[in-house]
């Protein structure tokens, strides 16, 4: 789709002439040509302005449907990028120290300790046999931010913590963030604070920081301080049936 009808659909500016941008589009293409993905979309500001839209290939790819202007996305883990800036909103307004120790917010957290065994001698443990040791100091809110708490995903199945995790539903959909915070409070970190760094439940930890710093469930607080001021209104945790 050229960029300019992709603009008219999303009803949007496109100011044009700025640079060439051709080899990219090309390049976009090709990932769609070779199979490596059913469509894409690249947007390119300067600034508030928009200098440069372009989609290419199929929204719903069973369907044969084009990709349109106002498609919408499922943005993954750039949710982390959005609680991020939630935090460093409170991290501004004093109600979030980023050098405290994280059971200053979340005491479920105030006894944590650290996997110390042979992971795969441990390969049949339950979690209450793991072994374990204290933390050299208390996670930070901090380390938490860097993914450097010591907290895991679950994602590794020969890992004791990480079936811990999984045993524990840790990331299942059907728990709160409460729920999910009470939880980690239960199982060993994957290593010391600070000395390691590991893609991880991190955010949904800050998620709850949110929460309790905010006074307003995480939800709530995004739309508040950030979607509607951003008029991102297109941006939720779920899609509204009328634009599915």
């Amino acid at each position: 789709m050229a960029p300019g009808d992709l603009a008219d659909e999303a009803g949007l500016t496109v100011t044009s002439g700025v640079a060439d941008f051709s080899q990219m589009h090309a390049a976009m293409r090709d990932y769609v040509d070779r199979g490596h993905l059913p469509m894409v979309m690249t947007l390119v500001m300067q600034g508030e302005q928009i200098i440069d839209l372009y989609g290419y290939g199929q929204m719903d790819h069973e369907r044969h449907k084009p990709l349109q202007g106002d498609t919408i996305f499922r943005l993954y883990s750039n949710t982390k990028l959005v609680t991020a800036v939630a935090a460093l909103q409170l991290v501004e307004q004093g109600r979030l120290d980023v050098d405290a120790p994280l059971a200053a917010y979340l005491p479920e957290l105030a006894d944590l300790r650290v996997y110390a065994g042979d992971p795969q001698a441990d390969k049949d443990k339950v979690t209450s046999a793991l072994d374990t040791e204290p933390c050299t100091h208390p996670p930070t809110v901090r380390e938490l931010m860097s993914h450097s708490a010591g907290f895991v995903y679950g994602w590794e199945p020969t890992h004791p913590v990480d079936r811990a995790y999984h045993a524990a539903e840790i990331g299942r959909g059907h728990l709160t963030l409460a729920d999910v915070v009470a939880r980690l409070g239960r199982i060993p970190l994957a290593y010391q604070p600070g000395t390691g760094w590991q893609y991880s439940i991190s955010s949904d930890v800050l998620a709850r920081l949110v929460e309790v710093c905010s006074g307003q469930p995480f939800d709530r607080y995004l739309h508040a301080h950030i979607f509607e001021p951003l008029q991102m209104r297109d941006t939720d945790f779920h899609v509204p049936a009328d634009r599915h």
